[in-house]
């Protein structure tokens, strides 16, 4: 993780951090092979201005990620951003056909209709597990 925040904007420590709290969690690293640089293909670069996107193909999966690049004091960094990071996401969906707005009104009917002692219960467990992964990376 070292190396690939040498290529990051300053801007991408807080996600970047996140992500190697992930990693570090995470029991099996067989997805690290999957995107290793021998797996990647690299699409044409698109520039406007002191932004880029390259598309970035894992070879097994035949998936396909823009990436976006800033210019930074002359260099281009990967913007793991939590803007970009949105853009992307985004993308995913719209690719898979999901309408973000949409799901978002669904899960807002389901809190709606959900038991106040559930809620309280899942945000609950959902604070054991960020206070367990603040404990992982002190």
């Amino acid at each position: 993780m070292a190396k690939a925040r040498t290529f990051a904007t300053e801007d991408s420590k807080t996600m970047l951090d996140m992500m190697e709290m992930g990693m570090k969690m995470a029991k099996d690293s067989a997805d690290d092979m999957k995107y290793s640089e021998n797996n990647l293909t690299y699409g044409e670069v698109k520039i406007d201005g002191d932004k880029a996107t390259v598309p970035v193909t894992e070879k097994t999966s035949g998936e396909t990620i823009n990436y976006i690049l800033k210019k930074e004091k002359g260099n281009w960094k990967v913007a793991f951003d939590k803007e970009s990071m949105m853009n992307i996401g985004m993308e995913k969906m719209n690719e898979a056909g999901v309408n973000p707005t949409d799901s978002v009104g669904a899960a807002m009917e389901e809190l709606k209709n959900m038991d106040q002692d559930s809620i309280k219960a899942a945000i609950n467990e959902g604070l054991k597990i960020i206070d367990s992964a603040n404990k992982m990376n002190p």
